[in-house]
């Protein structure tokens, strides 16, 4: 007889405006999973961790970094086999099959928006004479490809499975790369056929060193970034500053995940583009939702688009000439890029909702931008790396703030899902009357 596993689950949320939809986000994911323990942390319980004492202040404060610490607290203290993070923006659908019976990789991924994001990995000590490439080395999220014959038709395994790869470079990179196989190979071309990018507000570990990992390569990734006071000696500019001058963007936790991830799945590589420096993780993962084309289920943001509409998106990124945004005619126009017209057309069908290619959606996610709209993170600026943006806010930014955060919800409600959506969160995620009336914050 196999022993049943040990299951936790955490979901973190601190300040109003996350209160009653964290208030979803739980009794959605209990509804599905009544065998599973589920730990709820707000600002009554955040202090009585343990991992308080050995935080520093500015990432206690970061609380997507901080609640992975919380979360190797709890799985390590209650010796859970396997653990669940979800974040406060999310509605579980049905009950999460492809984590709860995949026991054999150290992490359980789901897909963020395709796109590829880099990463700056500190290899270096700051001078007077610094030069940001001798401090850093980029770190991108993979991309996932197909070698196929000239008409299209993917090489496959003795299994008859499709024979994917993955490439740990950027998509300029990967063009060149393309270009010489086929020049090479005249019975051969290489197909994009998803990206690699995964998010950090749906998650599952096997292992809680790889958990423990997620939070000490975000706290690097944080240092790396707002470590170091002067990018250049004698220039008043941040190191934020000039890394941002230099096209990056901070990601917090979602980074940490990310170079984490990035580097296991290049870990071995014989070519290996990395400097001697970077410390090299050895963990097993898996995307349980990627490559979306061939996906039964959806956990995350993808549900937003339809497959048409995302291998577009793909596209474009090798052929800029081709790309058209495809935008839904009633999303925010501060989100309105990650929304497909498909969210209107969802459906549902039996006990279980579907996306508009038939794919079931067992987590939504809004992953909208809410969390700049909250006094909690400070209207975002604790992601900052300005000076200026390090100011505190007014209460009339506050004020601003929550009102928009306020018509983002309701942009999703009214605006986007259908009668037959809300519904289905209401009668079949324990939701209450949330999706049947105007989202306020009280």
């Amino acid at each position: 007889m196999v022993a049943q596993k040990k299951i936790g689950c955490m979901i973190f949320s601190i300040g109003d405006e996350f209160r009653k939809m964290a208030e979803c986000a739980v009794r959605s994911f209990k509804k599905f999973h009544p065998d599973v323990d589920m730990y709820y942390i707000d600002e009554t319980n955040i202090d009585s961790f343990e991992v308080n004492k050995y935080c520093n202040k500015h990432i206690r404060d970061h609380y997507g970094i901080f609640r992975f610490a919380i979360a190797a607290e709890i799985m390590g203290k209650n010796k859970y086999d396997k653990f669940i993070v979800l974040g406060a923006d999310t509605i579980t659908c049905s009950r999460l099959d492809e984590f709860i019976d995949t026991n054999d990789e150290d992490m359980l991924l789901t897909a963020c928006y395709p796109y590829q994001v880099a990463f700056p990995y500190g290899i270096g000590q700051l001078n007077e004479d610094s030069d940001i490439h001798d401090l850093y080395q980029t770190i991108f999220t993979p991309l996932l490809y197909v070698a196929c014959t000239k008409e299209g038709d993917p090489f496959k395994n003795k299994k008859g499975n499709v024979i994917f790869h993955n490439y740990p470079r950027s998509v300029e990179e990967f063009k060149k790369y393309a270009q010489m196989v086929e020049e090479e190979k005249e019975d051969t071309m290489l197909r994009l056929m998803d990206y690699l990018h995964a998010n950090s507000d749906v998650i599952c570990f096997n292992n809680l060193a790889a958990l423990k990992d997620v939070f000490a390569y975000s706290v690097k990734y944080w240092n790396d970034f707002h470590g170091v006071n002067t990018f250049i000696k004698g220039i008043d500019k941040t190191i934020g500053e000039g890394l941002r001058e230099a096209g990056y963007e901070f990601y917090g936790d979602q980074g940490g995940l990310n170079i984490l991830a990035a580097l296991s799945m290049m870990n071995g590589e014989v070519d290996s583009p990395l400097h001697a420096s970077i410390r090299m993780p050895k963990y097993s993962l898996k995307f349980v939702d990627l490559p979306y084309v061939f996906s039964a289920a959806v956990y995350n943001v993808r549900s937003k688009k339809s497959v048409s509409e995302l291998l577009h998106m793909a596209q474009s990124a090798l052929d800029p000439a081709e790309a058209k945004k495809i935008r839904h005619p009633k999303s925010h126009p501060t989100n309105a890029d990650s929304n497909g017209k498909s969210i209107s057309e969802f459906y549902v069908k039996g006990d279980k909702l579907f996306t508009v290619d038939d794919k079931q959606i067992k987590v939504w996610h809004y992953l909208s931008g809410l969390g700049i709209n909250t006094k909690a993170q400070n209207l975002g600026k604790v992601n900052k790396i300005t000076k200026a943006d390090l100011q505190e806010s007014t209460e009339e930014e506050f004020t601003e703030a929550k009102k928009l955060f306020c018509e983002k919800v309701n942009s999703y409600t009214f605006g986007m899902f259908n009668q037959e959506t809300r519904d289905f969160f209401t009668n079949q995620c324990d939701c209450g009357d949330f999706f049947q009336k105007e989202f306020k914050i009280e």
